[in-house]
């Protein structure tokens, strides 16, 4: 089955069409492809290779965008528990050993990142109230806690 694709002004990469193409495409410089098109691929990391007539999948290409929205996923995920790191620096409440895990983990979401392949986002630890400061006791009573009207 062959596709219409347009080389775009680098040379190199392409357009992908579709199986039809009306007298204007084909007056733009759309052509019809009879190779393989890369399964899976991102239609803007595709290359054209005229002399071999080959579409190829720029790798590094694909990995760069896909890493400006995992970057962009993980900043609104750290982002998210800000507040519990400031929180405990104001404190002098150390953040508990499952926040700081997590935190890390999505700082180094990126580190081994392989393009196309799926991302396991950590998993924020369920909340569990910071330790008392010194002095302070838990109320016993929920009455404590309820505001006289």
């Amino acid at each position: 089955m062959s596709v219409f694709i347009k080389v775009l002004s680098d040379g190199q990469h392409v357009t992908l069409g579709g199986q039809v193409a009306t007298e204007e495409m084909l007056a733009d410089g759309w052509f019809e492809f009879d190779g393989v098109v890369p399964p899976r691929s991102r239609m803007d990391c595709l290359r054209y290779d005229a002399e071999a007539n080959t579409l190829t999948e720029d790798l590094e290409q694909r990995k760069e965008l896909e890493l400006i929205q995992i970057r962009k996923k993980r900043d609104e995920e750290i982002a998210k528990s800000d507040w519990r790191a400031a929180k405990a620096a104001e404190t002098s409440v150390p953040l508990s050993a499952a926040w700081v895990n997590y935190r890390q983990a999505l700082r180094d979401i990126t580190v081994d990142y392989v393009a196309g392949t799926e991302i396991e986002w950590p998993v924020a630890p369920d909340f569990t109230p910071p330790p008392l400061p010194p002095g302070w006791v838990e109320p016993t009573d929920k009455k404590d806690l309820e505001i006289p009207r």
